[in-house]
């Protein structure tokens, strides 16, 4: 008899043990999810607001998500049985999510050094729309809808012979349109297999950064 209540006794403690466990295993998801938002790095005055809001939201509903997964079907979306589609379908989602709130702060990360460099948001947009690097901002505002020919003298042309002679071939730097000066563009937009129409305009100047 009293075997079997030794046995009882421990089947029952052993059975609340094991709910107990199951419960805070349902409440308790076995990674750190969250993800860790840094202000400090990232520019919260972007240009673009609807940017920095779908950050925030997407980087805090990550956290949730995953809570979400593994408290109600025990999907660790980290480690998850790629075998079960829902499970696959649950990391997947949360994989794209992380890929995106990267994304999203690799472009807030970067508009918060170029305005430690002075640019503002206007430059910032300018810089992002035309996929040109901040160094090259100044030459491509100043050449932004402009064509120049031989014959022409301008401060643009004295940086475009400067560029030329570090890029491709030495060329005298003294701002007037020569004909050397045409001759290296020619050959820069055949050698890039554009026509090689001899002119130097936003064109030519994505050419030469390439």
């Amino acid at each position: 008899m009293k075997r079997i209540i030794v046995f009882l006794f421990i089947f029952f403690l052993g059975s609340i043990a094991f709910f107990q466990y199951q419960k805070y295993r349902k409440f308790s998801y076995p990674n750190a999810y969250d993800y860790v938002i840094n202000t400090q790095e990232i520019d919260i005055n972007y240009h673009d607001f609807a940017l920095v809001k779908e950050y925030f939201e997407t980087a805090t509903y990550l956290g949730n998500f995953a809570r979400e997964q593994w408290t109600n079907y025990g999907i660790d979306v980290l480690s998850a049985d790629m075998e079960i589609p829902q499970a696959k379908n649950a990391a997947h989602n949360y994989q794209t999510m992380l890929a995106r709130v990267k994304f999203l702060e690799a472009k807030l990360m970067y508009s918060k050094k170029l305005k430690q460099q002075g640019f503002d948001n206007d430059a910032i947009a300018y810089i992002e729309k035309n996929g040109i690097s901040e160094k090259n901002y100044a030459l491509h505002k100043l050449i932004a809808g402009k064509t120049f020919r031989k014959g022409d003298k301008d401060r643009v042309i004295w940086e475009i012979q400067k560029l030329i002679s570090q890029k491709w071939q030495p060329i005298r730097i003294d701002g007037v349109f020569s004909d050397e000066t045409e001759q290296a563009v020619k050959k820069i937009q055949q050698e890039k297999q554009s026509y090689p129409s001899g002119v130097i305009d936003e064109d030519f100047l994505k050419l030469l950064l390439q």
